[in-house]
């Protein structure tokens, strides 16, 4: 701001210069100064944005300055004037004031980018975590439109779900992610706040363990040239997964009498040990159909050693079956059952249970157990609660048939004397 007295031996006693910045402008601290030979300012003061000046007793006609400088902030608007006003007062006469106006210009932003990976030794097969950042490096400049593309190459495959963004507003207008290519739109960042993507992708079977993958993202501010921040990983090759020793079965099966009479309850026990200590055997089948002379006794199909939930026991149409998915110790492992000697035993000289038993090996054991019917009934006629007691009832009711005949038969023998003695 400049005035002059233009009376030649005029003189100004007293000159009072005052500047109220209007909003949008902002003073810049200690930027004031004077300029012009004396008389000097006799006060040179800013206080709330507003500039005053103040001259005593000027008696030429030379020109005389203020000089300062302003900052257009943030509450200015790109393409709209802002008027900045001065009062020059001499006191005598009314005042001027000058003006002039200023119309702000967008400051175009500049971008600042990063990339990083959070594991840059992965396996074939793990997950890693990506995070692109940016932000603008020019204060109080626009960033209108900021496009992040990341086209994911040969050996890396998006997690589903996992792209998210961070950051303060204005957040993305567009976030999304299609052909393992990921694309954000971010739109009007006036800070200079970092703003960052963060997804997931797994290091898929076309990676090559020791061969780098350079993932290369683009981010555009469609001002300046784009930033194509990069960041390598190099895959290894997977974790062998534990080899676990296999193990070998040794197979047994026994009966509680090898020489039961007919009518008789016995017991088989068939028993599976893993003979190798540290290894496991895997699918352990056992099946025992039982032969002619052999009724199986409902309910007496149990595990001696082993819970229902290591165990899958089943008796159907004349087969006991026994599974185990795994056999990882070298305990003796026991399956029970009992069966009656049938009417079909009689005249049998041995009677040979044979079980079939094998794992993942597929290589089967034949374990057996025999018998030797005695060709007499057994003595305990009179049923045991829960048997199956079809013979002994089988064998009483003959009797009392037989007997019944008899009697018949003696009574008419003893009429018919009766009628000849008549």
């Amino acid at each position: 701001m400049s005035f002059s007295n233009k009376i030649e031996n005029g003189v100004l006693n007293q000159v009072t210069v005052t500047d109220s910045l209007p909003k949008g402008l902002t003073y810049v601290e200690g930027s004031l100064k004077s300029e012009g030979e004396d008389p000097q300012p006799t006060s040179l003061k800013v206080t709330d944005n507003k500039v005053v000046a103040e001259y005593k007793n000027i008696k030429d006609t030379k020109t005389r300055s203020l000089v300062f400088k302003v900052k257009v902030n943030s509450e200015a608007v790109a393409g709209t004037p802002i008027v900045n006003q001065a009062i020059i007062d001499d006191h005598t006469n009314p005042p001027d004031e000058p003006k002039v106006p200023v119309t702000p210009t967008e400051t175009p932003g500049e971008l600042i980018t990063t990339k990083s990976v959070n594991n840059q030794s992965p396996k074939i097969g793990e997950e890693v975590e990506y995070r692109i950042s940016f932000s603008n490096k020019i204060e109080n400049g626009v960033l209108n439109q900021v496009t992040v593309t990341d086209s994911l190459p040969k050996g890396l495959t998006y997690v589903e779900g996992s792209l998210k963004s961070e950051g303060e507003d204005p957040q993305p207008t567009s976030l999304k992610v299609a052909d393992n290519k990921v694309v954000a739109e971010y739109k009007n960042i006036k800070d200079t706040k970092t703003r960052s993507l963060v997804f997931k992708v797994k290091v898929n079977s076309e990676a090559v363990a020791g061969t780098p993958i350079v993932n290369q993202a683009v981010i555009d501010d469609h001002t300046n040239p784009p930033d194509r921040p990069e960041v390598p990983i190099v895959p290894e090759k997977p974790d062998k997964p534990r080899e676990t020793n296999v193990g070998k079965i040794i197979t047994e099966k026994l009966v509680d009498n090898k020489t039961p009479k007919i009518g008789e309850i016995i017991t088989y026990r068939i028993t599976v040990k893993n003979s190798i200590q540290d290894s496991t055997v895997k699918e352990v089948s056992i099946k025992d159909q039982l032969p002619v002379g052999l009724t199986f006794i409902e309910g007496s199909l149990i595990s001696e050693t082993d819970h229902l939930s290591n165990v899958k026991l089943e008796y159907k149409n004349g087969t006991i079956s026994a599974f185990y998915p795994e056999i990882a110790d070298t305990k003796v492992h026991v399956i029970q059952f009992k069966t009656r000697v049938n009417k079909d035993a009689e005249n049998k000289k041995t009677i040979t249970n044979i079980a079939n038993i094998k794992d993942e090996s597929k290589k089967p054991q034949s374990p057996s157990a025999e018998i030797k019917p005695q060709n007499k009934w057994y003595d305990g006629l009179f049923p045991q609660t829960g048997e199956n007691n079809t013979i002994i009832f089988s064998f009483i009711g003959s009797l009392i048939s037989i007997v019944g005949v008899s009697m018949v038969v003696t009574i008419r023998k003893k009429i018919s004397i009766l009628k000849d003695f008549n």
